[in-house]
């Protein structure tokens, strides 16, 4: 049985997603995050982050690759306003870079527009701007670590 990946094979979205949820794991791991994984992703919450002994965080990885349609837009993400200790992980592709963008909720809700009820889209690429103090680096970890 043949398991490995052909160079013309096509990457399912599904598989995608996964690649950069892990790929955010490793990084919170690097960092000395302990990191909790639900065993259901049916609530928005790809991974629960303690930031000490009594403080979690909630965060929903979302990832693009240049090969998507509107690699830089996210779209139909289910959110509830108001949560708190909430954060996004968005990850894109841009010109073979690796960008993470690392968003609380409370930024989400102003850069964001509400597409129906409990869906939400966002343009990495038109937000660049409001998105700067966001790109993943050792201020922004900081400021994840404090919760």
């Amino acid at each position: 049985m043949k398991t490995a990946r052909t160079p013309k094979q096509k990457i399912s979205n599904q598989r995608k997603g996964k690649s950069s949820e892990h790929q955010f794991f490793g990084m919170l791991l690097e960092q000395g995050f302990e990191v909790y994984i639900p065993l259901a992703d049916d609530k928005g919450v790809d991974a629960l982050v303690r930031l000490s002994s009594r403080k979690f965080a909630e965060v929903q990885i979302k990832g693009r690759w240049l090969d998507a349609q509107l690699s830089s837009t996210f779209a139909a993400i289910t959110y509830i306003p108001g949560r708190p200790g909430y954060w996004f992980a968005f990850h894109t592709w841009d010109k073979g870079k690796d960008v993470w963008h690392l968003v609380t909720g409370k930024e989400f809700e102003s850069i964001a527009r509400q597409e129906k009820k409990g869906t939400w889209a966002i343009s990495v690429k038109k937000n660049r701007e409001a998105l700067a103090h966001c790109v993943l680096g050792p201020k922004r970890w900081k400021q994840f670590s404090k919760g």
